[in-house]
């Protein structure tokens, strides 16, 4: 593991949502004619696009680039409105007709110093109102979570780059929109605001929240009430604390859904994906916001531990590491699938580790930064294993069941999830094999072949080595490619795993992950694996790209040609605090300025 700095209290006093902001400002104005190391230096030949040995300062240049073409064809055909359509070239408004790709977008912009787009987005807000949502003959609700996240992060972030009072005013004024969310009798927020009535409303099944949706408000809320001074929304954030605190099952996590009145759980699923993810990631970053919030702090620190110990797994034969859900606590019984959602975890865990020195044991840093590493590795490889070298949005993978006769090469073949027992579906829990590795000289995980090199496996825990890609292209077998092109027998026998949502929806959480663990590591081979992913995206010749210069999700990741689905989400430009081309920038820019740590 890579040594990790030691932090000082006063030195993680910064606010989450411009943590990573401000780190890029200052790589962009360090960065001008500096050139990479060999070491940064990377030849790009999996999927076809064209074979780069470029500085980093010219890859930052061409994320800028591909940045400009999806904006501009957002400004040119759907600006004001919330998302670009890029292949019919036509606006939706399905995030309250504000146009939130502008909001999403206004620190990217700031940090690329591109002052025509950001006078025509300041225009924007300055004369933006908050009138009833887009949609408000069928649907006059403010979802509580999404306008949050986006739009409230969004105004907060250009507020911390700009100190522009209209920022501020904007965010003060949204937020006393959202309050009445949390007319609840559990204090905390309901799934939407009546917009008309000004009163809670449940979401679209009935009182069934989503613990990422009653969780995740706290850096937004903090950062607010630091800058305006008003106690109302730090005295939310300390309802939540509590709220939290009296609901932990006994292994320190949360079901998945909760009653919205009551906070009660009505579930027994546990799950690290969508409907659970940022709900554990704020636990950190609020302390973070306020180191003196030490209980977030705590229960950040327990929940880690426990998805480490209950929810993470590796494959039966190229060991990938990889986080699932449990549908049934009782049980135990894993899903075995693993979504791109989830690939926030490895950055989480890496910076949990960075800021949290002095308060994890040695042990705890250990386990969780190999569990950091293994689970990058697994979010990188699924990625370029497709043959469009972007990263699907859920797999399946399959399990360590023992009744089938091993392959030809020897390696175990899986069952598929239908084939396997109970007992089956819970082996291949990575504490275990952890464990076996680190007591016996002679485990099997020690052994070379088929489990990597001897020298790796003696030195490197099972899940978190180095997997080399496996892109079937049209070398696939019928078996590979299942009843339909899409079965779950798809690639199972080479890969670990099926493709059961083949989408690419330009989500941020591989790049932005791949980005966290370079920063806090210094280990350049992960800047590496982000810039192959990010030139999977913006290459012209890569099959996101589409005429209009934007960009758009995939109906699948392994099918080329592709088939769009017409969809540029706001993400795609930034979405607070993780876009994906706001970490390709960020990963690129930096170049070889000899930055400090993370913190900074």
């Amino acid at each position: 593991m890579h040594s990790q700095q030691r932090l000082s209290p006063r030195q993680i006093r910064l606010f989450v949502l411009s943590l990573f902001i401000i780190i890029f400002v200052r790589w962009w104005r360090s960065s001008g004619s500096n050139t990479s190391s060999d070491e940064d230096s990377f030849e790009h030949d999996g999927h076809g696009f064209s074979n780069v040995n470029d500085t980093w300062p010219g890859r930052a240049e061409r994320v800028k680039q591909a940045f400009l073409s999806s904006y501009h064809a957002y400004e040119q055909s759907a600006f004001g409105q919330d998302e670009l359509s890029p292949v019919s070239k036509k606006g939706s408004n399905n995030f309250n007709g504000w146009g939130v790709s502008i909001i999403d977008s206004i620190d990217t912009i700031l940090l690329m110093e591109l002052k025509p787009e950001y006078k025509r987005a300041l225009e924007h807000v300055t004369k933006l109102r908050f009138s009833r949502p887009f949609d408000s003959a069928n649907s006059p609700e403010i979802p509580f979570f999404e306008t949050t996240i986006r739009y409230l992060g969004g105004f907060l972030s250009a507020y911390t780059l700009t100190s522009d009072k209209i920022f501020l005013t904007r965010a003060d004024e949204l937020a006393q929109i959202l309050l009445p969310a949390f007319q609840t009798q559990s204090g905390l927020p309901s799934f939407s605001v009546d917009f008309a009535g000004k009163k809670p409303k449940p979401g679209p099944k009935a009182r069934r929240s989503a613990f990422s949706e009653t969780a995740s408000f706290g850096l937004e809320f903090l950062t607010l009430a630091k800058f305006t001074g008003k106690r109302v929304y730090r005295d939310r954030v300390e309802r939540l604390k509590d709220r939290l605190a009296e609901s932990r099952l006994e292994n320190n996590l949360w079901p998945t859904f909760w009653d919205g009145e009551t906070f009660r759980p009505v579930s027994n699923s546990l799950a690290i994906g969508g409907n659970a993810d940022s709900g554990y990631e704020y636990l950190l970053k609020t302390w973070l916001t306020d180191p003196n919030s030490k209980e977030f702090r705590d229960m950040y620190i327990s929940a880690a531990d426990a998805i480490i110990s209950n929810l993470l797994y590796i494959s039966p034969n190229r060991h990938l590491l990889y986080a699932t859900d449990i549908p049934n606590y009782n049980t135990g019984v894993p899903s075995s699938k693993f979504e791109h959602l989830t690939c926030f975890l490895p950055g989480l865990l890496s910076l949990g580790v960075h800021t949290l020195h002095e308060h994890l044991s040695l042990r705890q840093r250990r386990t969780h930064m190999w569990a950091a590493e293994g689970l990058a590795e697994t979010c990188w490889v699924v990625s370029v294993d497709q043959e469009t070298g972007l990263g699907p949005d859920e797999v399946v993978f399959g399990r360590w069941g023992s009744t089938r006769e091993k392959g030809k090469d020897g390696k175990h073949i899986p069952l598929t999830p239908e084939q396997q027992n109970d007992e089956d579906r819970r082996a291949g829990r990575w504490v275990d094999a952890l464990a076996e590795w680190e007591r016996a000289s002679n485990s099997r995980w020690r052994k070379g072949g088929v489990w990597g090199s001897h020298e790796e496996a003696n030195h490197v825990p099972p899940g978190v080595r180095s997997v080399v890609p496996v892109v079937l292209g049209r070398d696939r077998t019928k078996k590979d490619d299942g009843k339909d092109g899409k079965g779950e027998g798809k690639g199972m026998g080479k890969r670990d795993y099926w493709l059961r949502r083949p989408e690419n929806a330009l989500r941020p959480e591989v790049v932005e992950s791949l980005y966290i663990l370079w920063r806090t590591t210094n280990d350049s081979k992960w800047r590496n694996k982000g810039w192959q992913i990010c030139e999977a995206i913006i290459d012209e010749q890569g099959h996101s790209r589409t005429p209009s210069g934007a960009y758009s999700t995939v109906r699948n990741v392994d099918s080329v040609p592709v088939r769009w689905t017409d969809s540029m989400p706001s993400v795609k430009l930034g979405f607070d605090p993780t876009g994906p081309i706001r970490f390709q920038y960020g990963g690129t820019s930096a170049a070889e300025v000899g930055l400090g740590g993370l913190e900074e």
